[in-house]
């Protein structure tokens, strides 16, 4: 595991990505579908300072049947993460669940780590799976975003989506870095818009990411991941 302890899970090789951008309507009236081609197994978001009320307007836009599974490390204090999945549930039209140990993440849920534990992703008889884990223990956060965002750039590559948002310090922006250099999709949310902005900011410092969009934005361009089924 010292590979888990240097947040690293890649190969060190960088590798290229073409983006495709599809506009697209949200409805719930509209089966959607993953498009083809892109083959996208995973979003990931981290989120700290302001991430609750940014997690809130970004996740509310997407349809019920967001054909991806979505996992959120969010700094807060113990205990809060129930409270956080029950005010989501109410808010948003995805299901929105504390992770478990080895639970297989299934399209339209949002998965978000609980505290003092790390979520690792890997692949298990071919379904995507969560572990948790309080290892690295030299990790300032746990959960920590690098963590998460350093596996997912292991396990789905450039089939991956990683979104960091508003927070205070620099978890994060290295395994942004990372699921960049994997061919990855990587979001960093606008300075302008954060409550507190260095999270993205050392991301954006760090050539770790491929856009730079606000939370409507955002909302905007994980839509565009799927299309309306004619």
């Amino acid at each position: 595991m010292d590979n888990i302890r240097n947040f690293s899970f890649n190969n060190g090789k960088k590798m290229e990505s073409s983006l495709v951008f599809i506009k697209c309507k949200n409805t719930s009236k509209k089966k959607e579908t993953a498009l083809p081609g892109l083959n996208f197994k995973i979003v990931v978001i981290g989120s700290s300072t302001g991430g609750p009320n940014a997690l809130k307007i970004i996740l509310k836009e997407l349809p019920h049947h967001f054909p991806l599974p979505i996992v959120v490390v969010q700094h807060i204090t113990k205990n809060f993460e129930h409270f956080l999945a029950q005010s989501l549930n109410k808010a948003i039209p995805l299901s929105v669940k504390v992770a478990k140990h080895r639970e297989v993440l299934n399209p339209g849920y949002v998965y978000i780590a609980p505290i003092g534990k790390h979520i690792i992703l890997k692949t298990e008889q071919k379904k995507l799976t969560a572990h948790l884990t309080s290892k690295p223990l030299s990790s300032l956060h746990c959960p920590s975003i690098d963590v998460l965002f350093s596996s997912t750039a292991a396990v789905c590559g450039k089939e991956s989506c990683g979104i960091l948002l508003t927070g205070m310090g620099e978890d994060g922006a290295l395994g942004l870095k990372e699921i960049y250099e994997s061919g990855g999709i990587t979001i960093a949310q606008k300075e302008e818009t954060c409550l507190i902005s260095s999270m993205p900011s050392h991301a954006i410092k760090l050539g770790a990411t491929r856009m730079i969009l606000s939370l409507d934005e955002i909302s905007k361009f994980l839509i565009g991941l799927v299309r309306k089924e004619r």
